[in-house]
């Protein structure tokens, strides 16, 4: 079962606006790749507002689930601070290790992939986008706090967004091939980026469900 199915029951104040593939005999999911517009929304504590790529088992049990999350985030809890803190992953061709990758130049380490039980299932989803948690409301921004509908210069976007293939080659993410996921579209939106992208996010606030 896809982990961002919208009949699936998910933790209170988790929220997100994403694009998903899933596996099929045709696509079989090893990698990931985006570029990505950074923010810095306004986060307090016990929040956290991020953009990224998302890749990870399908299971039926939530709780089974493998997850690798990359992109950027603001998350006070963590670092201690407000900024916006960026990365990338890949995965390595020849060991099947997950690898974190910045800029296709840099590798800065790699998971063994013994750590994943579910990912060394053919079974995968990869994501695009944008999620956010808070502990009560009001929720908080969403990528740049402004909505997908507002486009270039104005609301995050994701581009270039593709995946890797069995073979190891790198295969864009047509439209069509995606499902678009805002599971509370009066907080986040999503809206299309031309031919190569799209753009998400939103204010937040009142965003309980």
């Amino acid at each position: 079962m896809s982990n961002f199915d919208q009949n699936r029951p998910k933790p209170p104040g988790f929220h997100h606006a994403i694009k998903v593939v899933r596996s099929s005999p045709s696509a079989k999911l090893t990698g990931v790749q985006a570029d990505l517009s950074a923010h810095n929304p306004s986060v307090s504590n016990q929040q956290f507002s991020a953009g990224g790529v998302y890749i990870q088992s399908m299971t039926e049990a939530i709780n089974q689930t493998d997850s690798i999350q990359t992109g950027w985030t603001v998350q006070p809890s963590l670092p201690g601070d407000t900024q916006t803190h960026a990365y990338a992953k890949w995965t390595d061709s020849n060991t099947g290790d997950w690898c974190l990758q910045y800029n296709f130049e840099k590798l800065m380490g790699c998971w063994p992939k013994q750590l994943f039980t579910g990912l060394q299932s053919s079974n995968r989803e990869i994501a695009w986008g944008g999620a956010v948690y808070s502990e009560s409301s009001p929720s908080p921004a969403m990528g740049s706090g402004r909505f997908a509908v507002e486009g270039w210069g104005y609301a995050a976007f994701v581009a270039n967004h593709a995946y890797m293939d069995e073979s190891h080659n790198l295969r864009f993410a047509y439209e069509k091939d995606l499902e678009a996921y805002s599971d509370t579209p009066m907080c986040y939106r999503l809206a299309p980026y031309m031919d190569f992208g799209f753009f998400y996010g939103g204010p937040g606030r009142n965003c309980r469900t």
